[in-house]
């Protein structure tokens, strides 16, 4: 069989790809808890809407920040464990 490089993702990309992961997963509770809007979920977890909005485009969570998340969306393990960026 011929070798392959596989890629390897820089930090920064890795970083973008669980951001873009964790508000896709978001997204999907949000829908599937009936939440129609940003600013609905972030009084549900005490956050300004405006700071919710540039976390979930950034993916600048903070452990406290992510576990109020999974809390009040009942976000499933396997989504929490992805939105920590932990690889099984």
């Amino acid at each position: 069989m011929p070798r392959v490089k596989m890629q390897r993702l820089t930090e920064e990309e890795r970083l973008d790809s669980i951001a873009a992961e964790t508000s896709k997963i978001i997204r999907v509770a949000m829908v599937q808890r009936d939440i129609p809007y940003v600013i609905d979920l972030a009084g549900m977890i005490g956050m300004g809407h405006s700071t919710l909005a540039a976390k979930m485009k950034s993916g600048y969570w903070t452990q406290k920040d992510l576990c109020r998340l999974i809390t009040v969306l009942k976000i499933p393990p396997e989504d929490a464990v992805k939105m920590l960026g932990v690889r099984l």
